[in-house]
């Protein structure tokens, strides 16, 4: 038996990656589930390989309006039943860029990371907050990044967006335990998860496929951990009530190299990521 039994969670981005692995464990550990992606083909997908139906709304998280919508749905879907609201939410949809430089970084590409890396996971939890905070036991789950822990550059708007998921989660947590001590409000900085977000990043700059492609093979290559595994580590975490949560060895020595050398890390990083062949001159 765990905690989490009859709870009802929202998850998003659970089409694939970390959000599909979260929605398979916790379906096994019988939490019900309302589950969103922009991909409404996936999003059925997933739900055809859970124990429970889980309620599918399609949408992206970027519009304030379709988290409106998704809230209404959701009130209809459940108001046969004694319903009080979710009993947690897990902002994990998110999207990353190609490396490119500073200045050729597009104004709209950068909005569009932001859209749906930041103010998806404030719309989210702007929605359902007033309702998880009248729960015994609530949960806000945010999604960050071994990159919102550490500046990568040419990763500017992905970095931008974590950083701020990582801001916000912290501040709200100061205003959890200060004013509604049931909710917890909790971090994720995953390492690197073997998912597709590399494949699916949005193409920025004028570069060729072929070198897309190299970019995307030797990115790949650092993902080492397996979503099913990351999946593991946060829905323990959520059991035990924690505030942040470092996935992989890569996240944990990332978080430990930036607070023994806060000053020198991007240095020691860069020499690093050339000797990897991530970053050129």
């Amino acid at each position: 038996m765990n905690d989490l039994t009859g709870k009802l969670f929202l998850v998003t981005g659970a089409g694939s990656g970390i959000g599909k692995a979260l929605a398979q464990n916790l379906d096994d550990k019988g939490v019900r589930l309302i589950l969103n992606d922009i991909d409404e083909s996936a999003l059925q997908t997933v739900a055809g390989t859970l124990r429970q139906t889980p309620l599918c709304i399609p949408f992206s998280v970027a519009e304030k309006a379709n988290w409106l919508m998704c809230k209404s749905k959701i009130d209809e879907h459940f108001k046969s039943e004694k319903y009080t609201g979710i009993d947690g939410i897990i902002n994990n949809a998110g999207i990353a860029h190609d490396p490119v430089a500073f200045e050729k970084m597009d104004v709209d590409d950068f909005e569009k990371v932001m859209n749906i890396n930041f103010y998806g996971v404030l719309f989210g939890t702007q929605t359902f907050l007033p309702e998880l905070k009248t729960k015994d036991r609530g949960w806000v789950v945010n999604i960050s990044s071994i990159f919102g822990i550490s500046g990568i550059g040419e990763l500017h708007a992905y970095c931008a967006s974590k950083f701020a998921v990582k801001g916000l989660s912290e501040s709200l947590r100061m205003e959890a335990q200060a004013s509604f001590p049931n909710v917890t409000v909790c971090v994720v900085h995953p390492g690197g998860i073997n998912t597709p977000i590399a494949s699916n990043a949005i193409t920025v700059d004028d570069r060729k496929t072929d070198l897309r492609q190299q970019d995307i093979v030797k990115f790949n290559k650092q993902l080492q951990t397996p979503p099913e595994k990351a999946a593991q580590v946060i829905v323990n975490g959520i059991v035990a009530k924690k505030t942040r949560i470092l996935i992989g060895t890569d996240a944990k020595l990332m978080d430990w190299l930036t607070r023994l050398f806060p000053d020198r890390y991007t240095k020691i990083l860069l020499n690093e990521f050339k000797k990897r062949g991530l970053f050129n001159d």
